[in-house]
């Protein structure tokens, strides 16, 4: 799993603080979205929703890898901003049992 922080910038790369642009996000390949957040703790969205808004310019994003290896390619786009994107290489991973552990 990977967790990626995403800048809302200017034409000079410069993160806007004061950006709340709502990201549309996507992720092909061999993973899936867990969770976004913006760190806002008045926003109403949920966290599983894959269209957020930015706050103060920032959004993350929660990516897990499958049991497979390859290539996972977060898209991220918004309105009046240009298309983002990013690819990871992701290893395959051996899943651990589940155990459930009870006291008394």
């Amino acid at each position: 799993s990977a967790v990626l922080t995403v800048e809302t910038v200017d034409a000079e790369g410069r993160v806007m603080p004061t950006a709340g642009n709502e990201l549309s996000f996507s992720l092909s390949g061999s993973g899936k979205i867990i969770a976004v957040c913006n760190g806002d703790p008045s926003c109403k969205v949920l966290e599983n929703e894959t269209t957020y808004p930015a706050f103060n310019g920032l959004t993350m994003v929660f990516i897990q890898s499958s049991s497979k290896a390859g290539p996972m390619t977060l898209r991220v786009q918004g309105a009046g901003l240009e298309e983002a994107e990013v690819t990871i290489e992701a290893e395959a991973c051996t899943r651990r049992p589940f155990v459930l552990s009870i006291t008394d």
